[in-house]
């Protein structure tokens, strides 16, 4: 059917205000929920300059009270953000906030953006399924229940084994350096300072000597006293940076650094709040923090207002924060503010060695079942390594304590009874199952007549089910609470077919569980850990920034909640680089961010994967940690990375474009430079037939090509010498995008070890599909007489947009009767998230408000019969082309008012 001109017109009119929007405001998550009452009015002057910071700011309030507008002024912000918390003063104009007020204040001399307040949740990512009248901000803590153990005594395995892997080791070894009188902030649940290995105390002269508490217990008491007690991560995390057993061999990385407690994370890890994290930042600053240690963060973009204080933050003093643990889901998985440019990125590699409890067995001694877990792949139900005490805080009534300080089951010889072939059929409910452990296989034994629970009440000990998969001798999924009292574990397919293949050859099979824990190598060893969250960010800069042991790490918790506890998650790994620059500043004293960055990221080790072939910069950054030779390094090298095409137009780079990097020798001595390409995999996060990103991104020994303008240079000592690169990027198949990596090595001639540089580009052809399986409810008649008489939109997002519209349009296609809501900067969707809008059959009149995407006026569409439709920017789609905007059409849906009498 031909389409009227006037689609077009007001299309072409709809990009131009959505345009401007985008130039003037950043808005990271509009699918968040946003709290209209509350919004963040950013200003120009460069907080270092604090005389105009206060001069501006009062300047600003000036011009606000002359506008007459019903606001009042919550908190102002100079040291880490030139910015003032704007509240509603009266509540009745919380459901009218007219764009107008907005575009205002935006006129006011010196305003640079506007943001608006939001809530989030510091909720593990695995533990509860979003609720998208919330797209709620998560923690990024451990990817699975914490593992507590009485005391570390008890761990087999050899408490300080990241040390190794680091170069921390030989630091403690070699040199005096403690991290004395460098102070850490760390933003999160609190510390409990009463921790013999956190010094004890609180206040001045302690190992803790700031703090706050902006929550409170409830999210709702803040008070002056930041002890955690209840949640326990920023009490791991404290450890991992700083903590000192009096009593024993164990300490982070740092033993002596001084410790400020910031709490924003209430005892649920629900709803911490901007505010809070703005307010925690700054009184950091205040405090006179030399570091912060972050680990709160949502898959999403570099623009928000978290994400831009951390950003400003950055560049007084160093910033850490945890990528995310969604790398088992794929591309663009990195999480804000991590992904804030300037801030250090931290991923997560796997201890070398763990200590876990195990599974024997009579028949063969050195064949041992781990109770190692990783998360469950198809439930929310995580793997006990304890028994089950459930408390109030737990919502799931299946997910195990995290206060269990037992093993699971102490039982010993316990007989082995497969019930897979009989379970299913008429004589399954007349087995004999007293004392025993069953053996189950699932695929085989699924929907049958056998109940675990008259298992449980006929006596039955343990279950060990397995269904195919996991390649790993280890228990990687419980459940405890299906069957109160019976352990239904979750064992791989190796171990499962194993123990049955010895049942057929042996009499009588027996199994134990152990009461003690065992030292064992840990699965992938030292690599990458597969939670750990996949980059590049949105924008295609390079994150991670870098890589820290994160995977099974011990260090103390809540005395109250156990005392110690082995932990998982990058947000493990981001205490550790933490404690790391702690020792940097303790030899240099203070440095700028970007000459720490450098010395960490450009003395990093690039990993390699089993295959020989370098992991692909998006899952490494630019490698593991090295503190020793970070601590000695006598080359700068600069920039720190180079994020080949993260513009706004994400153009392909080509061969002609020319790169410079810097090479600093602050040596005493004249030294000769050899400069060599280190290449890495290539990988795709997608293959030629869906458009959704892949679980597992497939990787290619396919590479580019760098040529330098020379390949040896001498320097004479403290001066510097330019080089100037050029890259040929891999011929690829461009029917998916593809992101090329590596790294540019720089060797000295004098024994120091080599530097380099990590690179990343993407390559693509065209735009990538945004919107999956747009769905409109059932409703095909609406009077919208009420407050639940709607129409909801329902769809998946399968990758990032900057620019997401909703608007209605006649049922034949021809008429656009306008825009309805204008969202920005969305992430892709986790898992199986969906997200959904309820349209009140209105459009919007004029433009959309530049903070929220909503209107100031609606008008209500007339009776009659109209289709919705979804568009939204294509990934790597042009803002000004209307071909990059993917489009969905609904089916036609009726309105029909009733008339007013």
């Amino acid at each position: 059917m031909k389409r009227s001109p006037v689609i077009y017109i007001l299309f072409a009119f709809w990009l131009l205000c959505i345009h401007c929007v985008l130039a003037v405001i950043k808005d990271p998550n509009p699918l968040n929920e946003v709290d209209n009452r509350r919004f963040y009015v950013e200003l120009t002057a460069e907080t270092k300059d604090s005389e105009a910071v206060a001069l501006q700011q009062k300047n600003f309030l000036t011009s606000l009270d002359q506008l007459h507008l019903p606001y009042k002024v919550g908190t102002q912000y100079t040291l880490a953000w030139n910015a003032l918390l704007l509240e509603i003063d009266e509540p009745k104009e919380a459901d009218k906030l007219l764009k107008e007020d907005l575009e205002k204040i935006h006129c006011i001399a010196g305003v640079k953006d506007i943001y608006p307040e939001q809530r989030h949740s510091s909720i593990s990512a695995r533990k509860t399924p979003h609720d998208y009248g919330r797209y709620l901000r998560k923690r990024q803590n451990s990817i699975h229940n914490n593992e507590h153990i009485k005391h570390y005594n008890g761990y087999a395995a050899d408490p300080l084994a990241p040390n190794k892997m680091t170069g921390v080791q030989v630091v403690h070894q070699t040199t005096n350096l403690t991290g004395y009188g460098i102070k850490v902030g760390v933003i999160d649940s609190g510390i409990d300072y009463q921790h013999p290995a956190l010094g004890g105390c609180f206040g001045p002269g302690c190992r803790v000597a700031y703090g706050y508490d902006f929550v409170g217990d409830d999210g709702h008491s803040p008070d002056s006293d930041p002890i955690d007690k209840c949640f326990g991560h920023g009490t791991l995390c404290a450890g991992i940076i700083g903590g000192l057993d009096p009593n024993g061999p164990w300490h982070g990385v740092a033993k002596n650094v001084i410790f400020g407690a910031y709490r924003v994370t209430p005892c649920s890890g629900n709803l911490v709040q901007d505010s809070d994290v703005v307010a925690a930042i700054e009184m950091a600053l205040k405090d006179g923090m030399d570091i912060l240690s972050i680990s709160i963060g949502e898959t999403g973009w570099a623009e928000s207002a978290s994400a831009a204080v951390t950003y400003n933050a950055a560049r007084i003093i160093p910033v850490i924060a945890s990528l995310g643990n969604d790398g088992e889901k794929g591309w663009w998985t990195a999480s804000s503010p991590s992904v804030s440019y300037d801030v250090i990125s931290v991923g997560s590699v796997n201890n070398d060695v763990i200590s876990e409890f195990y599974i024997s067995n009579n028949v063969d001694s050195n064949y041992l079942i781990r109770m190692y877990s990783t998360p469950a792949q198809a439930s929310n139900i995580y793997l006990p390594l304890y028994a089950s005490v459930f408390n109030a805080f737990i919502f799931e009534a299946y997910f195990i304590s995290k206060y269990a300080t037992e093993p699971v089951s102490t039982a010993k010889n316990v007989p082995l009874l497969d019930i897979s072939e009989i379970c299913a059929g008429p004589n399954g409910t007349n087995l004999n199952v007293s004392g025993k452990a069953l053996l189950v296989n699932g695929v085989v034994c699924f929907g049958g007549k056998f109940s675990f629970a008259d298992a449980y009440k006929n006596g039955a000990v343990v279950v060990l089910r397995y269904m195919g998969g996991e390649q790993d001798r280890n228990i990687f999924d419980a459940a405890l609470g299906v069957v109160p009292g019976l352990p239904i574990l979750q064992i791989s397919n190796v171990n499962g077919e194993w123990l049955a293949n010895e049942l057929k050859s042996h009499s009588s099979v027996t199994i134990t569980f152990s009461e003690e824990q065992k030292a064992f190598p840990m699965v992938q060893a030292g690599k990458p850990s597969s939670f750990s969250s996949w980059g590049l960010s949105s924008d295609l800069d390079i994150k991670p920034d870098i890589l820290a042991p994160g995977s099974k790490i011990l260090s103390t918790f809540p005395l109250n909640m156990g005392g110690w506890a082995q932990d998982t998650g990058t947000s493990i790994a981001t205490p550790y680089v933490t404690g790391s620059i702690a020792l940097i500043l303790e030899k240099y004293g203070k440095l700028s961010p970007a000459k720490i960055r450098s010395l960490i990221m450009n003395t990093a080790i690039p990993m390699h994967m089993y295959s020989g072939l370098l992991y692909p910069v998006a899952k490494q950054g630019s490698g593991l940690i090295n503190v020793y030779d970070a601590l000695n390094a006598k080359t700068l090298v600069t920039p720190t990375k180079y994020s080949l095409n993260n513009n706004s137009n994400f153009e392909n780079v080509t061969p002609q474009q020319r790169y410079n990097l810097t090479i600093l020798n602050q040596g005493d001595a004249p030294v000769r430079y050899t400069l060599s390409h280190l290449p890495a995999a290539s990988v795709t996060g997608y293959n030629s037939t869906n458009t959704i990103p892949l679980e597992n991104p497939i990787v290619a020994n396919i590479t580019s090509t760098i040529t330098f303008s020379e390949t040896t240079v001498l320097i004479a000592p403290k001066t510097s010498a330019t080089i100037t690169w050029t890259i040929q990027p891999p011929i690829l198949d461009l029917s998916v995008p593809w992101i090329y990596s590596g790294f540019i090595l720089i060797k000295p001639d004098s024994g120091e070890q080599a530097q380099s540089i990590p690179y990343a580009g993407l390559l693509h052809l065209g735009t990538i599909n945004v919107l999956g399986h747009p769905q409109l409810n059932s409703t095909s008649v609406v009077g919208f007489t009420g407050r639940d008489d709607a129409v909801t939109i329902t769809l998946w997002l399968e990758n990032p947009t900057r620019v997401l519209v909703i608007g209605a349009q006649s049922a034949d296609n021809v008429t656009d009767f306008g825009v309805a809501l204008v969202e920005r900067y969305q992430n892709r969707a986790i898992g199986s998230d969906e997200a959904k809008f309820v349209m009140n059959g209105s459009v919007g009149v004029g433009e959309p408000d530049p903070v929220t995407g909503k209107f100031a006026q609606y008008k209500p569409l007339a009776n009659g019969e109209y289709r919705y439709y979804v568009k939204a920017l294509k990934l790597f789609g042009d803002l000004n082309n209307l071909g990059d905007f993917e489009k969905w059409v609904s089916k036609p849906f009726t309105i029909s008012r009733p008339k007013i009498a």
